[in-house]
């Protein structure tokens, strides 16, 4: 998890009017698990991720936006040096372009929200 990541969370939680205590408790975990979380950049697990989103009413990609951005900025070389598949005659080739293509639209979108371009 990154420095950036753990400031969000504390300032969601704060702005939540959450104490560590209160977050750990609804995570069912230890108040040292919180502090972690928020000061050291521990690894959330993909529950407690789950559960944070709903106790401090944030969104997933709001909460991760960095996480997310990333994930974008490793994916879109990837899509674009995606080698064909071979068969391009199968059936489900037509449900792998469609995949293909809505995933190059979201980074597309992405990438203007983020850089106007």
């Amino acid at each position: 998890m990154s420095h950036d990541l753990s400031l969000d969370l504390r300032v969601a939680r704060q702005q939540a009017g959450l104490t560590q205590a209160d977050c750990a408790h609804l995570l069912g975990v230890n108040k040292n698990r919180m502090t972690r979380l928020e000061k050291h950049g521990r690894t959330l697990s993909l529950p407690e991720a789950c559960q944070l989103t709903l106790i401090l009413n944030r969104e997933f990609r709001s909460l991760f936006a960095l996480e997310f951005n990333a994930a974008l900025e490793a994916l879109e070389p990837r899509l674009e040096t995606l080698p064909a598949s071979g068969a391009e005659d199968d059936p489900g080739s037509f449900n792998r372009l469609y995949t293909l293509s809505a995933l190059a639209e979201r980074i597309a979108t992405f990438n203007e929200r983020r850089y106007g371009r």
